[in-house]
């Protein structure tokens, strides 16, 4: 049975939610303002990846306007912060908005 995130989700609850969804990539989604950043920030798909599997929520979650949810988190990777800006939505589907 699928894991359901609470209804006002504590910034651990999003975290471990993201964490689990991220294990199969098939569930991540990035977007094409996302890699133009990666591009410019010299970060891979793998430094998002970990970040996804592995970090922690340093803003929200919070429910955007459109029904998803929406946080930051941050993981050390390869000796950097790495930054993602992802969106939840109603399929379980991770999208990265941004990555710094």
């Amino acid at each position: 049975m699928a894991e359901v995130l609470p209804l006002n989700p504590s910034p651990e609850d999003m975290a471990r939610h993201v964490n689990r969804l991220a294990e199969d990539s098939k569930n991540v989604v990035i977007t094409h303002h996302a890699r133009e950043r990666m591009g410019e920030r010299r970060i891979t798909s793998r430094h998002v990846m970990t970040c996804l599997r592995k970090g922690r929520v340093i803003e929200g979650p919070y429910k955007a306007v459109n029904g998803d949810w929406r946080c930051t988190m941050v993981r050390a990777v390869s000796g950097m912060d790495i930054t993602a800006a992802i969106a939840v939505n109603f399929e379980d589907d991770l999208i990265v908005i941004t990555v710094f």
